[in-house]
């Protein structure tokens, strides 16, 4: 059944480029347009601070920051097999941005891979 579901993130003091830039990324994996609204139950429009929709997220997936700077991931998994996997993902690159951002701060060399058979990010980080 269709309804939009709003999944609070463990993630605290949300930097919204960062929150931006993740989704663009996995956008890019499916060939989506990042845009500032996505789709619900009877084409309602919800707005967001980035979102996508693609054949495999028919009704999009996007996210906001609540007033207390927690990321939200919000979106309609109807007829959506990768919605869970998707919004994991969203999560999961916003960590890795962050903690990428950190280590070059600090005076690293930053190279972040994508393992895509075992969906993991690696990042390594060399002393300059």
């Amino acid at each position: 059944m269709s309804h939009l579901g709003i999944y609070t993130t463990s993630i605290k003091k949300t930097n919204p480029e960062i929150a931006k830039r993740a989704v663009m990324l996995i956008a890019h994996k499916y060939n989506a347009i990042v845009k500032d609204s996505i789709r619900g139950y009877m084409n309602r429009q919800y707005k967001c601070l980035a979102g996508f929709n693609c054949p495999d997220i028919p009704f999009g997936i996007g996210v906001k920051i609540t007033d207390e700077g927690r990321l939200q991931i919000i979106g309609d998994s109807y007829k959506s097999t990768v919605f869970d996997e998707v919004k994991q993902a969203i999560e999961d690159r916003y960590k890795a941005i962050v903690f990428a951002q950190a280590l070059q701060r600090l005076g690293y060399s930053v190279k972040t891979i994508e393992n895509k058979k075992m969906q993991e990010i690696v990042i390594e980080a060399v002393s300059a």
